[in-house]
C-alpha cells in the first residue's frame, strides 16, 4: 500500500466532510521520507469539535480500517479505539476554536505546551486553511510546574491499566524532558538527554537511553516517575 496515496485522499476527505478551519502535519512524518505514523491537527471552525464531528470522523476511520488492513487510526495519541495493531498509523488531534482565542489571550490552558511546541516547529505542514499559529505563545515557571503536575497525575492513572502502562511511562518521561527544556526551544528527541545533562544537575533514570528509544519495562516506572516529581519540586512544587 502506498501511505501517501492513503494520506491524500484522508484530509482531503476529511476536509470535505468536516468542518474545519485548518489541518496541519506535524512530527517525524514531515522530516523523513521513510515513516510509518502521521500526526495531524484538525482545527475546528466552531468553538468546540461538534459531536458531530467526531462521529463523522469515526466513521471516516472505519472506512478507511475496512479497506487498507495496515492501517489504524486514534485520536489524541489514545490507542484504545484501535480494535487492532497495524504497520501504519494516523493519530488525530482536533482542536477546539475557543482554545485558540485562550492561548491568544494568554491564559493558561492543558495544551498551551503543545500550541508552543507546536507553533515553534518549523517543519509542520499547513495542509488546508491557514496557520493559526501567527503569535507567540509563552510558558513561565509556575505554568510549566502546573502542566508537569498534570502530567504525572494523567499518567498515574494510565499506568493502572496494564495495557497502557509501558506507553504512559514513555510519555511522561519525555514530555518531563521537553517541558524542562521549553526555554531552549523545540530540540528533537535524539538531543533531549544531552541538553538536560548539560543544563541540569537532576539524576536521570538510569535507562534514560533505552526509555527514550521505547525500549522500557515496569521496572522504570518508578524512576521515570522519581525523576519527573524531582523536576517538580525544582520547578517549586506545584503539585
Amino acid at each position: 500500500m502506498d501511505l501517501n496515496i492513503i494520506f491524500s485522499s484522508f484530509i482531503n476527505e476529511c476536509w470535505d466532510k468536516l468542518k474545519l478551519s485548518c489541518i496541519i502535519q506535524f512530527g517525524s512524518s514531515t522530516t523523513t521520507k521513510n515513516f510509518d505514523d502521521i500526526d495531524l491537527l484538525f482545527l475546528s471552525k466552531n468553538s468546540i469539535f461538534t459531536t458531530q464531528d467526531y462521529i463523522n470522523l469515526l466513521g471516516i476511520f472505519k472506512d478507511y480500517e475496512q479497506i487498507h488492513k495496515d492501517l489504524v487510526f486514534d485520536i489524541g495519541g489514545d490507542k484504545s479505539i484501535r480494535n487492532r495493531k497495524g504497520k501504519y498509523s494516523i493519530s488525530i488531534i482536533p482542536i477546539n476554536k475557543i482554545d485558540i482565542k485562550l492561548i491568544k489571550k494568554s491564559s493558561f490552558t492543558m495544551d498551551k505546551f503543545f500550541f508552543r511546541n507546536l507553533s515553534e516547529d518549523k517543519s509542520k505542514k499547513i495542509l488546508f486553511g491557514e496557520n493559526p499559529f501567527t503569535f507567540k505563545i509563552n510558558l513561565n515557571k509556575k505554568e510549566i510546574g502546573q502542566l508537569l503536575s498534570l502530567e504525572i497525575n494523567h499518567s498515574l492513572r494510565k499506568c493502572l491499566e496494564p495495557e497502557s502502562r509501558l506507553e504512559a511511562i514513555y510519555y511522561l518521561f519525555k514530555t518531563t524532558l521537553r517541558l524542562m527544556l521549553t526555554t531552549l526551544g523545540t530540540p528533537s528527541k535524539s538531543d533531549l538527554l544531552k541538553l538536560f545533562k548539560n543544563n541540569y544537575k537532576i539524576k536521570l533514570p538510569k535507562n534514560s537511553e533505552n526509555i527514550l528509544k521505547h525500549k522500557l519495562g515496569d521496572k522504570d516506572f518508578e524512576s521515570v516517575l522519581e525523576f519527573s516529581e524531582d523536576c517538580l519540586t525544582y520547578l517549586g512544587g506545584w503539585r
